[in-house]
Formats: C-alpha cells, sequence, structure tokens
C-alpha cells in the first residue's frame, strides 16, 4: 500500500516538483487526482494538492516541503498538510494527532521551540506526517 500526503491552502499553489534551499530532497507538487476528491472534507482549505515525496520520516523531503512552504506562503498564511494510506481516504482523521506547526514563532507542536537560523533544518530532523494526521503549518 501506498501512504499518500496531501497539502491544502486558502489559494492556489505553484505545481512541479521542487527542491529544498540546500538541494537536498525533492518533492512533487500536483493536481488532486479525482479519485481522491474525497480527501477534501479533512480540510478548511479549498485548494488542494498530493505532495509526493518521502514525508513518513523524518529528512530531506520534509525539508524540501519546508522549504516550498516558506516560498510559497505569505506571513500570517497557514497551509495544512494530510496523509492517509490509498483506498483508506474515507476513514475519519485521528483527532489525537492533530499537530500545529508555528514557524513565525518559531514552535514545533506544544512543547519544541525551533532556532531562528536553523528551523527548516530542526523541521527536517523531528518531523515526520503520519497516517490520517491533519497538520497546520502557520508562516
Amino acid at each position: 500500500m501506498t501512504l499518500h500526503h496531501f497539502i491544502a491552502a486558502d489559494r492556489d499553489l505553484p505545481m512541479g516538483s521542487f527542491r529544498g534551499q540546500t538541494k537536498e530532497g525533492l518533492i512533487s507538487i500536483v493536481e488532486l487526482d479525482q479519485g481522491y476528491e474525497m480527501i477534501k472534507t479533512k480540510f478548511s482549505k479549498p485548494f488542494v494538492y498530493e505532495a509526493i515525496g518521502c514525508l513518513h520520516r523524518p529528512g530531506n523531503d520534509i525539508r524540501a516541503l519546508f522549504s516550498y512552504i516558506n516560498s510559497n506562503i505569505a506571513a500570517g498564511e497557514d497551509i495544512e498538510g494530510y496523509s492517509c494510506w490509498d483506498g483508506e481516504e474515507d476513514k475519519e482523521k485521528d483527532d489525537r494527532l492533530d499537530f500545529f506547526i508555528d514557524i513565525k514563532n518559531l514552535q514545533l507542536g506544544k512543547h519544541v521551540k525551533l532556532d531562528k537560523k536553523k528551523y527548516i533544518d530542526e523541521i527536517a530532523g523531528m518531523f515526520y506526517f503520519e497516517e490520517r494526521q491533519l497538520v497546520k503549518i502557520r508562516k
């Protein structure tokens, strides 16, 4: 089975393949396939995309995703992320896993304060998307 990752925003986002700022990691942001339309019910935002990359473990693809987010949303905006197994798009999200990352205030979840100069590297070293977890990321 394949674990799919999705992101949602309040406006159109650029699609294509993107590397991290240090050229490490590679993600692709693609149009949502019609077969995954029901995933939109997990989000509060109207523009939903599939994020393709190894986002279920810490590492370079997480670094590339956060570099993408940092480059493509303005201060004060937020984006949502969600992951689920192929064929399980209709399963309820696990509210216990809801997670918040505040880039502006350098906060990862409730307990981790990030360094202003190294926050993307710190996120890439600690964070990953879990199955049926909604993640809100604010810049």
